[in-house]
């Protein structure tokens, strides 16, 4: 048996058995403060501009050494490159050079730390992410005035990388032509080293808890980036065991790519319309090429997000205009800004809430920055004149507020008109239903809009008040808890009944347990991210509609979770069980 058995969360799939390599920056929190006399803080501080420099140079060498293709990765670095001059860490860190008489090493530990301490309650994945990114970004500075060289790899064999957590910019220096798998201590579902290895197509497991602490350089490991395991030193028995899973997943890859494209119909002739999530221009031609029908879900507030200032009504619109460019004919379903206190561009000011997922953000946030939503819903409507396109708006909780955000949408509209612009004139709009009070009084929504998308990650957390990120609840955060269930029932129901479409872009939507269960509410359309549909297209084909809505049935008479997981465990298997030993949920990746 392995010595040591370490978990993970799977973020890219597959298996990979070699030797790891630790790759460590000079770790923040590692140094001492150490302080210094009034007559070195200008000495320090422009040790500390210097280092600040010669790190946008590394990246700059980084964006130039970029291939063309990995248009998503130069994005991720040139964010990385904007981020070395924050003014939140170029000021604080010059602040505690000056007024705390620290040592440029100490001011930016210090800088980050309080940083990190006031967003520490933020909820969101991709802020959080954000905040990461600034982290990798301090070490770097850290690198250039300690004199540490992390990228010392020496080549040879393929290895197994490892390391507390990667950049774009980390991967393109260190070269990654040997590395079979990543591995990170830090991350989650949007970590940059998951979209990195998927792009690249090896495992990566990240969110590995005392991996620095474990590891030693050298080792042999098993990477499993199904399950999200880490076998250290294993037997020669598990060596051939994984190397034969590994073969058998490749095939089930290479079988469910063939047919990726093809649609999504089940074994009784029901066709289903699988769409992807996607945050920027340039995930859509590989959502296209992993099968995806259009998009179902574009998060626009992507854009937002990084900068330091906030952008233009011409930059959104060139932006969602490339976006139906590259869609070449298929939908599109725009989100409206989901701003706020948990996603701040960093030329808005952070507001200071107790619980930013109960603040003002999303659809709350736009009403109460009327300018800035007018620029967007401005670029929108022209952007999709004559395009195959759709509006919804996030986290609308009733009445009042649909018909406030309507109202500003036929007064842009007006002024478009007014002003002689081609614009979408008769856009389907639709709201996000993520909150129990739109579950509620989703009758009277449904009479003044088009659609309903039902986000499955707020929905389920709002319904039963449990934040999935807190480790110490997050068992409780359960997609298929019968209040979750019947409520979205209701709002299918209602919908249907009032003869508009139901979409799911939450993460339920590429969860091979909860699908047959959503074709059996049934909703119409499903989207997810581009890693998940071939896989989800492949399971859709092997299911029965008349049993899905007979599964339904059942499990909404059940009154415990775990009743209604069992039920769904022993359907899905039964049904597909060549895809269900791959446990392929970890192609999940990310979902609103």
């Amino acid at each position: 048996m392995a010595q040591n058995i370490l978990h993970g969360i799977p973020i890219s799939g597959g298996i990979a058995i070699g030797k790891l390599v630790y790759m460590q920056h000079q770790e923040l929190g590692e140094l001492s403060p150490s302080y210094i006399s009034y007559s070195e803080v200008v000495r320090e501080q422009k040790r500390f501009s210097h280092a600040v420099s010669a790190t946008e140079q590394s990246f700059e060498r980084a964006l130039n050494s970029l291939p063309e293709h990995m248009t998503s990765e130069g994005d991720i670095i040139y964010m990385h490159k904007m981020l070395c001059r924050d003014p939140k860490l170029i000021d604080r860190t010059n602040a505690n050079i000056e007024m705390k008489l620290l040592c440029a090493e100490s001011a930016l530990q210090r800088a980050l730390e309080d940083i990190s301490l006031e967003f520490s309650e933020i909820e969101d994945d991709f802020f959080r992410e954000t905040i990461n990114d600034l982290h990798l970004v301090g070490e770097r500075i850290m690198d250039k005035l300690t004199g540490k060289d992390p990228y010392d790899l020496k080549e040879g064999e393929p290895v197994i990388l490892m390391a507390r957590d990667l950049s774009p910019a980390d991967t393109i220096e260190l070269s990654l032509d040997n590395v079979l798998a990543m591995v990170t201590e830090d991350g989650g579902k949007t970590s940059h080293a998951g979209i990195l290895a998927r792009s690249m197509g090896i495992p990566a497991v990240v969110g590995v808890m005392g991996l620095g602490r474990t590891v030693v350089e050298g080792d042999v490991v098993i990477v499993d980036g199904l399950k999200g395991t880490i076998l250290l030193n294993p037997s020669d028995e598990e060596k051939s065991r994984y190397t034969q899973s590994a073969l058998e997943y490749e095939r089930y890859k290479e079988k469910i790519s063939q047919k990726c494209r093809d649609t999504a119909e089940t074994v009784d002739g029901h066709k289903v319309e699988v769409l992807a999530n996607v945050g920027w221009v340039e995930e859509i031609p590989k959502a296209i090429k992993s099968g995806a029908e259009g998009v179902g879900l574009y998060r626009t507030e992507y854009s937002f997000l990084n900068r330091t200032s906030i952008p233009s009504e011409s930059e959104l619109f060139k932006e969602y205009s490339d976006a139906v460019q590259a869609l070449e004919g298929k939908s599109v379903c725009f989100r409206t800004l989901d701003l706020g206190s948990d996603k701040l561009t960093l030329s808005l000011e952070h507001l200071d809430e107790a619980n930013p997922a109960l603040g003002l953000r999303a659809t709350r946030y736009c009403l109460r920055h009327p300018r800035l939503f007018r620029a967007q819903l401005r670029a929108l409507l022209r952007a999709c004149a004559g395009a195959h396109a759709s509006l919804m708006f996030p986290l609308v909780a009733d009445l009042t507020e649909l018909r406030k955000i309507t109202h500003i949408v036929s007064e842009v509209r007006q002024e478009l008109a007014d002003q002689n612009e081609i614009f979408a004139r008769d856009i389907s709009m639709g709201v996000m239903v993520e909150l129990p009070s739109t579950v509620i009084l989703a009758d009277e929504l449904a009479e003044e809009i088009d659609f309903f998308s039902i986000g499955t990650n707020d929905l389920t957390q709002y319904t039963l008040g449990v934040d999935r990120a807190n480790a110490q609840v997050s068992h409780l955060y359960q997609p298929l808890h019968p209040a979750v269930l019947h409520s979205i029932k209701r709002v299918v129901d209602v919908a249907h009944q009032s003869g508009i479409a139901v979409n799911v872009c939450g993460e339920m939507a590429a969860d091979p347990y909860c699908l047959p269960v959503l074709l059996g509410m049934p909703v119409d359309t499903v989207s997810m991210s581009a890693q998940a549909i071939p896989g989800i297209k492949s399971i859709i084909r092997q299911l029965s509609l008349e049993e899905c809505l007979d599964l339904v049935r059942s499990v909404l008479k059940a009154n415990t979770t775990s009743r209604v997981n069992r039920m769904v465990r022993e359907f899905v298997y039964s049904k597909t069980r060549e895809d269900m030993a791959f446990h392929f949920s970890h192609l999940a990746g990310t979902y609103d």
